[in-house]
Parts: structure tokens; C-alpha cells; sequence
């Protein structure tokens, strides 16, 4: 990526977590956003369809850097998984709440179940029934969703530690039911 093109859109981006520090994702327009950043609207559309499209790329960022960190985990297992993404939601709490609490929770809930689906993947194959493969992703989103709405109390390594177990108990599950 060229230097400048890095810059704007880092700025804008920049710019944006700023602004949903301070108000709702509904409440944030382009226009916000380009006056902040001092970037034209032309510019700001070159590189984003609409502040959607900005949230889901700084989100990619988000779970691109936390599956980055998994990676550096020596023979990580589920739990270390869960309590890295744990880490990482709490870091950005304020603003994975506004995003969760706001007009675009349902890009946030996607995305995360679509990394959640891929780790499932990952560590149980793609033959396992799909329809449990969502239902697990769901909850698992859920979990992330009362941690950052502070609605789970508990260690992190406590929480992680549940989830971990909760699908432990699903592949057992999913064993018991392919043996049938």
C-alpha cells in the first residue's frame, strides 16, 4: 500500500475510533468524520463505501491483530483463544461497546461469529453439522457480548476458562452423536 494512501486511510480511521469514543455510531456522518480528519469526502470514498464499511475495516484490524497474537501462543489450546479475544475486547471496551450498543451491532455480531466459525473450523474440521457450528458461534458471541456490556462478572481466565469447557462439551456432544 502506498505511504500516503496508509496515512489517510489511518487517519481516518484514527479519527473515526475517536469519534465513537465520543458519541454514537448513529450519530457519527462522513462528513464528521472527513471534517476531523481533514480529508475531502472524494478521498474518504476512494477508500470506504460509507462509515460501515470504514467499522468493518477497522474491526478486520481488530480480529486480523488478535489471531496474530493466538498465532504467537505456543501450542495454544481453546482456552488460550478465548482469553486472548477476552484481552482484546477489554482493551477496546469503550469501543466495542458503542459499537455493540449501537446502529451497527449486527456488523459486529457477524463479524465475530464469522471468526468464531473459523476457529471451530479450524480445530474441529468442517464436517461437523453446521447448524451446531452457528449455534456454538452464537453463544460464543454472546459471551463476548455480556463481557463487554460488563454483564459477566469473573476473571478473564475464569470466563475463558467456561467457554472453553462449554465447547469441550459440544465436540463431546458431536462425538457421541457421529458414533450413533
Amino acid at each position: 500500500m502506498d505511504r500516503r494512501v496508509a496515512r489517510t486511510t489511518g487517519r481516518i480511521k484514527k479519527v473515526f475510533g475517536e469519534l465513537i469514543q465520543e458519541k454514537a455510531f448513529a450519530d457519527i456522518t462522513v462528513k464528521m468524520i472527513c471534517d476531523a480528519a481533514d480529508v475531502e469526502r472524494k478521498t474518504f470514498y476512494l477508500h470506504f463505501k460509507d462509515k460501515y464499511d470504514l467499522l468493518d475495516a477497522i474491526l478486520k484490524e481488530h480480529f486480523e491483530a488478535f489471531r496474530e497474537n493466538v498465532r504467537q501462543i505456543p501450542d495454544a489450546k481453546p482456552i488460550d483463544f478465548y482469553r486472548e479475544a477476552l484481552t482484546m475486547l477489554g482493551r477496546h471496551r469503550k469501543f466495542f461497546k458503542r459499537v455493540y450498543n449501537g446502529q451497527a451491532s449486527a456488523l459486529i455480531r457477524k463479524r465475530i461469529q464469522y471468526y468464531v466459525l473459523q476457529r471451530l473450523q479450524f480445530e474441529y474440521g468442517t464436517d461437523v453439522d453446521p447448524a451446531i457450528q452457528h449455534f456454538i458461534a452464537a453463544g460464543i458471541g454472546g459471551v463476548f457480548e455480556s463481557y463487554i456490556n460488563g454483564e459477566i462478572e469473573g476473571s478473564d481466565d475464569q470466563i475463558a476458562a467456561d467457554m472453553a469447557w462449554m465447547v469441550v462439551q459440544a465436540k463431546k456432544y458431536l462425538k457421541k452423536k457421529s458414533n450413533k
